[in-house]
């Protein structure tokens, strides 16, 4: 399998797992075989340690890193995990307060908006370094 490849089966349990698998190795870059036994959940093993990310290479050129998840912020041990990962700032469901609900869960349309709305906000302040 390419190492970029993330590997996507079928059941509620095994859906949950494929985004942690995907969301973290779109942000590490590191190929599921890298991981071993805690591809299932890749976030076990990265919760003290910075990890060479997407985020820290953001922060490195001069910007500000913001991770929005638009669920419980300690799910998976996100709350730890995501300065490990490099975020300044990590949001959770706490910034979707009032928020439009679809089955008990954030929709996209809200979590589109709440992005727009954190990017509108960051105009004028995100900066590069030379």
């Amino acid at each position: 399998m390419d190492s970029r490849a993330v590997r996507v089966t079928g059941g509620r349990h095994a859906q949950i797992t494929d985004r942690v698998r995907t969301e973290f190795a779109v942000l590490s870059g590191m190929p599921e075989s890298a991981i071993g036994l805690d591809r299932f959940n890749p976030y076990h093993r990265f919760t003290s340690v910075p990890v060479s990310s997407l985020a820290w290479r953001l922060r490195a050129e001069g910007y500000r890193t913001v991770c929005l998840h638009p669920f419980d912020r300690t799910f998976y041990g996100r709350d730890r995990v995501m300065p490990n990962l490099g975020f300044d700032v990590f949001l959770g469901e706490e910034a979707f307060a009032g928020a439009q609900r679809v089955n008990g869960y954030i929709s996209d349309v809200e979590a589109a908006r709440k992005a727009v709305e954190i990017v509108k906000e960051e105009e004028g302040c995100v900066t590069s370094t030379p």
